[in-house]
């Protein structure tokens, strides 16, 4: 133990690895390895001699010390290692200074009983919270490291006042959180008045906790990510409910046209098309019905079909086709009703504005319900009654389309003679109960 204790002071001393190991005030039956005695009490001669005036007096040896040593299952190699190790240390000799050769002599000289105290100081100073390491040891306040490469490069441990490091830290915290009273309660811990830190690891924690601060700034990428989510939804709704549930087939063209027109709508305008091409539309569908759906390809066409199809023949191709040329009608019209811009009523409403209502039908959609309704006959096509019809059906394409926020002229006159209805029922006298 004596031993021990003097390769500890000399450990201290030079400042070498294993210098706060914390040795037992007495000695207790407990066992050590061999290998770790080993490690700790070989060093080189050069720690031992640095002035040869003064020697280190001789140790004991382990018979006499009047000691019982641990047994181990390598006492012979302990015992060896012991006597080497003495006669290099009557050999060598003290360090420079001659006070500090004086001082360990000193110590050296104590006797065992004298041990205790100066191992309970010792023992005292090292303790298991991490900021009270930090007072005795420079060591980096984040990562508890002293050594740290940074791109390749040996990043320098750097100094800070106690005081200008707390504000500078808590600054990017909010108050009265868990994070903040964590690293309050850890700074105020460290007993020394100066604080080690790696640039790049404050640099780390401050960006890591200013996130968690302060909130997150929405800009176009973010709502165009949330859009993108949306349309996306949508379009896997459709396949699991159309392809998937009912067995039908798609153009992949078609279902990218769907998302494209979605996107369009709930962005304001926006176009997609270079962003999310119908490959990545591919990729994505096939990533998430791997085996519920497959992608034939036909005629130069690629067809999403759910499982169990093997070929798509001349009549489901004509029929997708028939629904793709659909699909580009309803857009078309869709994008002509939407485009209509509405015509704020004045204050005064004279009966001939009333009739225009707040927008006019275009003709693409007359046209287009002519020739649904009427077909190519031109007779019927030019039938009042036909033309009536034709008109109101348009009209009621626009108030659905825009949600009622567009008014034509058949809606403001059926909300008129809604009101006169209930302004008459109101007026009309009930029939008094009194017979006599």
């Amino acid at each position: 133990m004596s031993k021990c204790r003097k390769i500890l002071r000399l450990r201290k001393f030079h400042k070498l690895k294993n210098k706060d190991i914390v040795l037992p005030d007495e000695m207790f039956d407990s066992a050590y390895h061999s290998s770790c005695y080993k490690t700790f009490t070989v060093l080189k001669r050069h720690f031992f001699s640095t002035d040869v005036k003064k020697k280190v007096p001789s140790q004991p040896s382990t018979s006499s010390s009047g000691i019982k040593q641990p047994s181990t299952s390598s006492d012979s190699s302990i015992i060896s290692d012991t006597v080497v190790h003495d006669s290099l240390v009557k050999d060598v000799s003290l360090p420079e200074t001659e006070e500090a050769g004086k001082e360990i002599e000193a110590e050296a000289e104590q006797p065992l009983e004298e041990g205790p105290s100066q191992v309970s100081i010792e023992a005292s100073t090292v303790q298991t919270f991490d900021s009270v390491v930090l007072a005795n040891v420079n060591l980096c306040f984040f990562c508890n490291k002293k050594k740290k490469q940074y791109r390749s490069k040996n990043e320098p441990l750097r100094t800070s006042l106690k005081d200008q490091f707390e504000k500078s830290i808590l600054s990017n915290l909010k108050p009265d959180t868990e994070i903040y009273n964590e690293t309050l309660a850890k700074i105020q811990s460290i007993l020394s008045c100066q604080v080690y830190y790696h640039n790049v690891c404050r640099q780390n924690f401050r960006n890591q906790k200013r996130s968690l601060v302060k909130s997150p700034v929405r800009t176009s990428w973010h709502i165009s990510r949330e859009i993108h989510e949306t349309v996306y939804e949508e379009i896997c709704y459709l396949i699991e409910e159309n392809v998937i549930n009912r067995g039908r087939c798609y153009f992949l063209s078609y279902l990218h046209k769907e998302y494209l027109e979605m996107f369009k709508e709930l962005s304001e305008g926006s176009d997609a098309t270079s962003i999310f091409t119908t490959h990545y539309l591919e990729e994505k569908i096939h990533k998430k019905f791997t085996d519920k759906i497959q992608i034939l390809v036909s005629n130069k066409k690629k067809v999403v079909a759910p499982k169990g199809i093997s070929t798509i023949d001349d009549s489901l191709f004509a029929h997708l086709k028939d629904q793709d040329t659909l699909q580009a009608a309803a857009a078309i019209l869709r994008a002509e009703i939407l485009g209509i811009k509405r015509k704020k009523l004045p204050d005064y409403l004279p009966s001939q504005r009333l009739k225009k209502g707040e927008c006019s039908t275009p003709p693409m959609i007359s046209d287009f319900f002519s020739s649904t309704l009427g077909g190519y006959n031109r007779k019927r096509r030019n039938c009042d009654t036909f033309q009536h019809h034709v008109k109101s059906l348009s009209q009621d394409i626009i108030y659905m389309t825009h949600n009622g926020n567009i008014k034509t002229s058949k809606h403001i006159c059926l909300g008129m003679t809604l009101i006169d209805d209930e302004d008459e029922s109101h007026n009309v006298p009930h029939d008094s109960d009194d017979d006599e």
